[in-house]
């Protein structure tokens, strides 16, 4: 049985559950219409530091241009954790769409609608 642990990303207010059972199954598109090439790159170092040589395999300026899911292995929940902080930025700017699990990663917390 797998617990289910709560993380909160100090730089978003959000938490992300993650379950305490590895791996983490990554799926990352580049969303940026603008300069995705650049955003492609930045991409491949934080993917590089989570899961190694292997997460970028496939991962090409290409796939990133025609925005397709790229997906990838994270073995350890600890680099799981920080790869959710390290992509925040790109996250929050709308340069990159993620799912973890198949769970969509938020990007912001949405607010109550005002009473009227």
């Amino acid at each position: 049985m797998t617990n289910l642990l709560q993380f909160p990303l100090r730089q978003s207010g959000l938490s992300v559950l993650l379950s305490s059972g590895a791996p983490f199954y990554v799926d990352v598109r580049v969303t940026d219409a603008e300069d995705p090439d650049t955003t492609h790159w930045e991409l491949l170092r934080w993917n590089f530091r989570a899961a190694g040589r292997r997460a970028n395999k496939g991962f090409t300026q290409p796939v990133a241009r025609r925005r397709a899911w790229h997906s990838f292995k994270i073995k350890r929940r600890d680099k799981a954790v920080r790869y959710l902080k390290e992509t925040y930025r790109l996250r929050s700017a709308g340069l990159i769409e993620m799912k973890i699990d198949d769970v969509r990663v938020a990007t912001s917390v949405g607010r109550p609608a005002a009473a009227a």
